[in-house]
């Protein structure tokens, strides 16, 4: 199978883009990246999420270019190499750390390996066949602050007032970082890698996928333009990633504060990576 068609945006929602993607011939990821709930929030905690993801993004290159080397082994090294360089911190509270999500795929002749961690969405589709992997603990969390924030807000307080006041829930939570009942997400946690959705899709002779971190995939789950994966990939036959990414932006701003459509703040980084798969003969661009 070859890459016919490949798109990929990445817009941020503040001064700091924290999400990241790639790909490095038959690989492809995303990464969403969450800084330290730390206060007061300083330039510090941006770098050192930033620092986390290119550092995960260099051991994958390097990782990848070993056909034999399984997408776990990958993640696995990459793990040791961010426990090594934090050594000496292990006494900061979990919220204090930062975390990133993480889509990782490799195509192979007839199958897609993938690999993901926290709230990143892989959704894939195959002749008739739509599949969407995502693990929904933290929207679930999500879902429990976001109802708080509404609370406030319905207060009086504005949207990024209510975002502070739940501060502590969103700590809370964090705290349930890489353990049993909480979320599993890319923090250099060897046990994280072992409790990662993994697996392979069968390729048929015209497929196609996108990796999106949760920014981007809003436009299903919180904005409800696309009912499902489905009606997105049809969309995509037609338009572009970043006219996709065009709509996100205006119905954020259409609701900065957030009661229309409840979220944490107006604008998130939205990253999503597509492809599409099939014979050299079938190649196309919009």
């Amino acid at each position: 199978m070859k890459v016919i068609r490949l798109e990929a945006i990445s817009l941020a929602g503040s001064d700091i883009n924290e999400d990241l993607y790639g790909y490095d011939a038959q690989a492809f990821w995303v990464m969403d990246g969450a800084t330290a709930l730390v206060t007061p929030y300083t330039g510090d905690a941006a770098a050192e999420v930033c620092w986390l993801i290119n550092k995960v993004e260099g051991v994958i290159r390097s990782g990848i270019k070993e056909r034999n080397a399984a997408l776990p082994e990958i993640m696995r090294m990459a793990a040791l190499a961010v426990r090594r360089e934090l050594a000496g911190n292990e006494n900061r509270q979990p919220w204090e750390f930062p975390s990133c999500s993480i889509a990782l795929v490799r195509v192979n002749k007839d199958f897609l390996e993938y690999f993901l961690l926290g709230d990143v969405t892989l959704a894939f589709k195959s002749g008739e066949e739509l599949r969407v992997i995502s693990d929904d603990a933290i929207r679930r969390l999500d879902a429990k602050a976001i109802k708080e924030k509404l609370r406030f807000q319905a207060e009086g307080l504005t949207s990024a007032a209510a975002r502070q006041a739940i501060l502590p829930i969103l700590r809370r939570h964090r705290s349930l970082m890489n353990t049993p009942g909480g979320y599993w997400i890319f923090n250099g946690s060897p046990e994280a890698i072992k409790n990662a959705l993994t697996g392979t899709v069968n390729l048929e002779n015209s497929s196609e996928f996108i990796l999106a971190t949760d920014g981007f995939s809003r436009l299903v789950d919180t904005f409800h333009v696309y009912p499902t994966w489905g009606f997105l990939f049809q969309d995509l036959k037609k338009s572009s990633l970043t006219e996709l990414a065009e709509r996100l932006r205006q119905l954020e701003q259409d609701d900065l504060e957030c009661l229309q459509y409840p979220r944490f703040s107006p604008h998130d980084d939205a990253t999503a990576l597509y492809v599409e798969l099939g014979d050299e003969a079938d190649r196309r661009t919009l």
